[in-house]
Order: structure tokens, then sequence, then C-alpha cells
């Protein structure tokens, strides 16, 4: 059984989620364990299918863990024991905390590996351990390895589309309020892009309103979404006459499958949501990445 750990988080990290969890699910069926991600089980299942793989087996893993650390299994309860092992590991190497890169530990007293950093899942090695523990351990599992030649099944988005109900309310939701006007969305993401690639793709109020203007002066029904928009900057979108979507985020992700076309700068959260919709509904959809700012 491997249980993946994730650190608490205000975001829903949607994107970053469906972008692993399509590659550790075909890993665990590849190596033959069963797994467990409470973190989508608390936070996903609104958006995913009933019988979803995400949301399967967390009675296996509930138990497995009560019975290793005598604590009912929560993502911040999980979060909060990775932390311990670490700094268990580190004390016992001698390590000034987060002083690694990657760790694999088998904590023998307990019966378990604990995996977390840069680990290669695909590595021989790793993959006799993991099926050596009755438990298994990963956080923060975006940041894992996998062979390039272990993953060659190019990109399945079966097991994360959304729930029948929820696409189908959102899909005619667009309709409804898009009329005959072609949807298209304007992702604002901003939080640490200050920083990231020097600010690049920091955009300011005055060049989303632009952008916004443009394309509501050519008849599109643009749809912006972001959860970082100020009450005055959001009024002001709107008052241009664009459809501030300030919804959950499955809504939110769900209604971005449903834009022709999407702005933005690189983030996961549109790209993944328009990916998903392709291959799952076998709708093309665009995505544009505005411009860096030099």
């Amino acid at each position: 059984m491997i249980i993946f750990s994730q650190g608490p988080t205000l975001h829903s990290r949607i994107g970053n989620s469906i972008d692993w969890m399509t590659r550790a699910q075909f890993y665990a069926d590849a190596v033959g364990v069963q797994v467990a991600f409470p973190w989508a089980h608390e936070n996903f299942n609104k958006y995913l299918k009933p019988h979803s793989y995400w949301l399967k087996n967390q009675t296996d893993a509930e138990g497995w863990f009560e019975k290793k650390f005598h604590e009912k299994l929560t993502a911040v309860v999980l979060s909060s024991t990775s932390r311990k092992i670490e700094s268990r590991y580190e004390r016992e190497n001698n390590l000034a905390a987060f002083d690694w890169t990657e760790i694999v530990f088998e904590d023998v007293s307990n019966d378990i590996l604990y995996l977390t950093g840069t680990v290669d899942l695909s590595e021989d090695r790793i993959v006799k351990l993991i099926k050596k523990y009755p438990l298994t351990i990963c956080h923060e599992p975006f940041n894992f390895k996998y062979r390039a030649n272990f993953l060659l099944i190019g990109e399945d988005y079966s097991g994360v589309a959304p729930c029948n109900s929820l696409f189908d309310q959102q899909r005619d939701y667009v309709k409804k309020v898009a009329g005959e006007n072609v949807p298209v969305g304007v992702h604002i993401r901003r939080g640490d892009y200050i920083k990231w690639q020097n600010g690049a793709y920091y955009y300011d109020d005055a060049y989303w309103c632009r952008n916004v203007s443009r394309l509501v002066d050519d008849g599109k029904s643009v749809w912006v979404f972001s959860n970082e928009l100020t009450d005055g900057f959001s009024r002001e979108l709107g008052a241009i006459g664009a459809h501030v979507s300030n919804e959950s985020f499955e809504i939110d992700f769900v209604r971005l499958m449903q834009m022709h076309t999407v702005y933005g700068p690189p983030s996961t959260f549109s790209a993944k949501a328009l990916a998903v919709h392709h291959q799952i509904y076998g709708l093309k959809k665009n995505l544009v990445y505005l411009p860096k700012i030099s």
C-alpha cells in the first residue's frame, strides 16, 4: 500500500495534482500495489467521478495508517506525520532541517518505507523496497522522477475526468451565459509569479483590462478565472463586460474546459483543464500563453 502525502495548502493544486496523479496511477498498476491519496479523497470528491481510481482504497489505507501510527488518517495528520519522519531522518543523519534532495528511509521499527524529494520511483531498488514494506508513504509526489522509458504511455486522463453531473451542469451554464458568442477564458495567475522567471509573466491590472476589453470588443463571451482578484479589480473587469468566475476550484476548472480558447501565463491549472477535456470529450481547445514582459 502506498499512501500519497501532500502538504496542506490554501490552493487546490488541482493542475499539478492531475499531472502527477496520471503518472502515479500508471506506476501503481505497473508495479502491482494499491494506492491511496487522502488529500484527493477530501478535496476532489466533488470533482471526481464517484468510482474514480483516486477515491478507492481509502478504507484499506486508514486501517494500515491507524495500525502503524495510532491516529486517524487525514491529509493534515498525514502531512504532519511525514514531517516527523523527516525530522527523525535528519537527526539520525546529522542533517539540518531540509538539508537533503531526497529521502529513502526504511523505518524498520514501524515496518514502513518513507520516500520524498527527487526519488526515481522506477528504479529497481525503489520498486523492490515498495514491495518489501506493507506500507509506503510518498510525500510531495509531484517531485518524484521516473525513467523516461518507464512511462511511455502518453497522457491518460481517464482517471481524473470530472463527474458527469458537474460537467453537464457547467457546460449548460456556460452556454446559457455565452449565448451565441464564443466563450473564451482569461486565466489571471499572479501570486508567486512576481518572482517566477523574474516576473516575466506577472501582468498588472491595466494589462489585463486592456486585453479583456479587446476580446469583449471582438464579440467574445469573456470569462475571467482567478482566485487573486481584489473586489475593486473584479468590479472593473465586470464593468468592461467580462464574466468573473470565482467559484470553487472544481467549478472553475470545469468551466475552463468549456472555453474555446484560454489566454494566460503558463499554468497547469488552465493547461490540464483543456487537456482533460480534449482527451475525454474529443474536442480540441486552444491555449494561448501571453508574451513575456521584458
